[in-house]
């Protein structure tokens, strides 16, 4: 569903946005809102279906401000894990570069890579419009997936995946990467030629609740009642490195002002692990 108003609008392609959780779209929808803040309006085409949990379904069509949301239902696969959610990333490239191409010529396309062919939906949409494409780069794949071991380096599915970036890096107006590990990366895959931009992740912070120690389950359940607490909480994949935080909790295991507390927890298939140090 597109408006004659639309015409003109920056275009954002990206199968997650909020209030889907997933932290990409948690970013997309900040920068949405940036510019609003700066009385730019957005039209952002988005997946109907959660990302974890593809039963959870979102209205298709929400104007949230001087944002217009449009939500295209994707696959519907009974079964989890990262076949289903592949299948269903290619079935949001396809209905989004339909719906990108039949709408009204917007400004420009931003694309994220969520899922990771999704900058192919914003080259094949930038082209038909003949506007410029802004490429922002949350995930480094096939990088990624082959350092995890899921693709081999020399597979069709990489090897296409490096093709398509390649080429990205030669059409792209601007590249925005999070940090110069990935710029590094990216760089050499091809000299974009000062159209590459390095700007740092940030925390939801609007989100953040804050909890009276006294009623933390967690510090009661742990022991750590009246003590000052530092945390990581949050997902790992295998290619997250945990050294400096395993390397500061081997540091100071034998340093009695600090209690170590790490756990484990299942969730929504995926793995959840926290670990913390407090000061005695």
């Amino acid at each position: 569903m597109t408006k004659r108003g639309d015409e003109g609008l920056p275009l954002v392609i990206s199968q997650v946005f909020t209030p889907n959780p997933a932290a990409v779209g948690q970013s997309i929808a900040d920068a949405c809102a940036r510019l609003a803040e700066r009385d730019i309006a957005s039209r952002v085409i988005t997946a109907r279906q959660g990302y974890y949990d593809a039963s959870v379904e979102y209205p298709s069509y929400e104007q949230n401000g001087k944002v217009t949301i449009e939500r295209l239902s994707t696959l519907q696969l009974r079964t989890r894990g990262k076949i289903a959610r592949a299948l269903r990333g290619v079935g949001f490239l396809v209905s989004a570069t339909i719906r990108a191409c039949r709408g009204t010529r917007p400004a420009a396309v931003l694309v994220s890579t969520s899922p990771p062919v999704a900058p192919f939906a914003g080259l094949v949409a930038a082209a038909w419009h003949r506007v410029p494409l802004v490429h922002w780069s949350m995930d480094l794949n096939p990088d990624q997936a082959i350092q995890a071991g899921y693709v081999p380096a020399d597979g069709l599915g990489a090897r296409l995946l490096d093709w398509m970036n390649r080429l990205l890096l030669r059409r792209a107006h601007t590249i925005i990467v999070l940090d110069r590990a990935m710029e590094k990366r990216v760089r050499a895959k091809g000299d974009p030629h000062g159209r590459l931009h390095v700007v740092p992740p940030w925390g939801a912070l609007s989100s953040i609740e804050t909890i009276d120690p006294r009623a933390s389950a967690f510090r009661r359940r742990h022991g750590l009642d009246d003590k000052f607490v530092v945390m990581y909480s949050g997902n790992h994949s295998l290619v997250h490195p945990l050294d400096t935080l395993l390397g500061a909790a081997k540091r100071l295991e034998n340093d009695s002002r600090f209690a170590r507390v790490a756990s484990i927890i299942p969730s929504d298939s995926r793995i959840v692990w926290r670990t913390s140090w407090s000061a005695r």
